[in-house]
C-alpha cells in the first residue's frame, strides 16, 4: 500500500516521533550582560537551532526631502524607525525626533514624523504624527512607534506617555514613565488613525518588586504560529540597577488580551528588532553586546551569533524591510532573503554627546542551511 501511494504522488508524513525535550522553566541569568535568562541548549531546541551569522553590514546616508523637510532638525536626535512598510508603490516608516539630554537638563520636546520613500534612501517628510487627545493615557507622546500590516489594515503599536507622568528625573521611578503599550488602526499608512482599544494592551507592573516596575517601552510586535508576541523593555530602578531588560506579552488576537510571560525577563537589552525568520523568531537586541538571539517558540532563546567577534556591528534600533513577511505589506515574496536593507539608528558626534541619527543599512547573513532529511 505504501508503494502504491508513493507511486501515485501521495507522500505520507514522517511517522517518527519528534523528540520531546523539556524547555527550561525557571528564568535565570547566566554569565554577564549580554546573556539570555532562560537559555536553550542545542538539544532543547525541538527542530534544531539554525546557523545564523551576520556576515557584513553597510551604511549609507539618507536624505530628507519634500516641502516639510525642515521639520527634521539634523542637529537633534532622530531615532527608532518603525518597521518599514511597502504599500501602493512606496515605503513607509515613522521616526522619533527629540532634543532631550538628561545630563544637560534640556527639555524633551518629543515628536514623531511620518516618512515615505520611493527608493529607501530619499525620505519625504509627510507629516508630524501627533499624540492622543488631552487627558488620555497617551496625550504627551506616543513613543517607539511600530507599524505592521495585517488583515487589510495597518496597526500601530507604541509606548504611551501621559502628560501627568512627565517629570523626567524627579519621579520616584526615575524619569520617563511610559505607562503601557497602546494600539491604533488605520485603513492606510497615512491615516486617519483611530484607537483599536480604549485602554493600553498591557501596562507596567504596579508591584514594586517586579522586573517591569519602571516602564513598558519599545514594543516590537511579531505574528508567529497564530499568536501575537509583543517584546518590550523595562527595568526596576528600585532594586538599584538602571540596566534595562526585555520581556514579552502574548495574545491570540492583535487586540489582545495580552498575557505577560510568567518567566520574564527573557534577556538583556535596551530595545530590539525582532522578526519571524529561519523557522523561529530572531532578535537583534540593543545593548546586549551585539549578540543575536533566536527562539523556536518566541519564549525560550539561544545565542546564535556574536558579530562583534568578527568586527561586524549589529544594527541597533533598526527597522528592516522584510519582503517575505506579510506584516511588511504587499506583495509578499516566497523566498526568505539572506540580505535585508532598512533604517538604523547611529550615534553621532555632535555637540550633544548622546545625539543619534538615522542611516540606511544593508545587512547580509549566511545562507540558510537545511537540516538533514529536509
Amino acid at each position: 500500500m505504501l508503494i502504491l501511494l508513493a507511486a501515485a504522488g501521495v507522500f505520507l508524513p514522517d511517522l517518527k516521533a519528534e523528540p520531546s525535550y523539556d524547555y527550561p522553566t525557571q528564568a535565570r541569568r547566566i554569565g554577564l550582560k549580554g546573556q539570555i535568562f532562560s537559555p536553550l541548549t542545542w538539544e532543547q531546541a525541538r527542530k534544531g537551532v539554525p546557523e545564523i551569522k551576520l556576515l557584513s553590514k553597510k551604511e549609507e546616508e539618507i536624505e530628507y526631502i519634500g516641502d516639510k523637510k525642515e521639520l527634521i532638525d539634523l542637529k537633534l536626535w532622530q531615532e527608532s524607525p518603525s518597521r518599514i512598510i511597502f504599500h501602493n508603490g512606496k515605503y513607509h516608516t515613522w521616526i522619533m525626533h527629540l532634543k532631550y539630554f538628561k545630563e544637560s537638563g534640556k527639555e524633551l520636546e518629543p515628536k514623531n514624523y511620518y516618512l515615505t520613500s520611493d527608493d529607501g534612501t530619499r525620505w519625504k517628510v509627510e507629516a508630524e504624527f501627533l499624540p492622543g487627545e488631552p487627558g488620555s493615557f497617551d496625550d504627551f507622546w506616543r513613543e517607539g512607534v511600530q507599524v505592521v500590516a495585517f488583515d487589510g489594515k495597518f496597526w500601530m503599536f507604541y509606548a504611551a506617555n501621559a502628560s501627568d507622568d512627565v517629570t523626567y528625573g524627579n519621579d520616584k521611578r526615575d524619569g520617563c514613565r511610559p505607562n503601557g503599550i497602546g494600539l491604533l488602526v488605520a485603513d492606510q499608512p497615512e491615516g486617519p488613525w483611530k484607537r483599536a482599544t480604549d485602554k493600553p494592551l498591557f501596562v507596567r507592573s504596579e508591584d514594586p518588586s517586579a522586573w517591569d516596575y519602571d516602564m513598558a517601552n519599545n514594543p516590537y510586535p511579531v505574528y508567529f504560529k497564530g499568536k501575537w508576541f509583543i517584546y518590550y523593555k523595562s527595568r526596576n530602578s528600585q532594586k538599584g540597577s538602571k540596566a534595562t531588560l526585555q520581556g514579552v506579552a502574548v495574545a491570540d488576537s492583535i487586540t489582545g488580551p495580552y498575557v505577560k510571560y510568567e518567566n520574564n525577563p527573557i534577556c538583556d537589552g535596551h530595545g530590539s528588532f525582532v522578526w519571524a525568520w529561519r523557522g523561529g523568531i530572531t532578535m537583534l537586541p540593543f545593548e546586549a553586546k551585539g549578540k543575536i538571539h533566536w527562539s523556536p517558540d518566541g519564549l525560550h532563546w539561544h545565542n546564535v551569533d556574536e558579530p562583534a567577534s568578527r568586527g561586524v556591528k549589529t544594527p541597533i534600533f533598526s527597522a528592516f524591510y522584510l519582503p517575505n513577511d506579510p506584516l511588511s505589506g504587499a506583495p509578499v515574496t516566497q523566498e526568505e532573503p539572506d540580505e535585508f536593507w532598512g533604517l538604523e539608528t547611529r550615534q553621532t558626534k555632535n555637540a550633544n554627546p548622546r545625539d543619534w541619527s538615522i542611516v540606511r543599512g544593508t545587512v547580509t547573513f549566511n545562507p540558510a542551511v537545511k537540516s538533514k532529511g529536509k
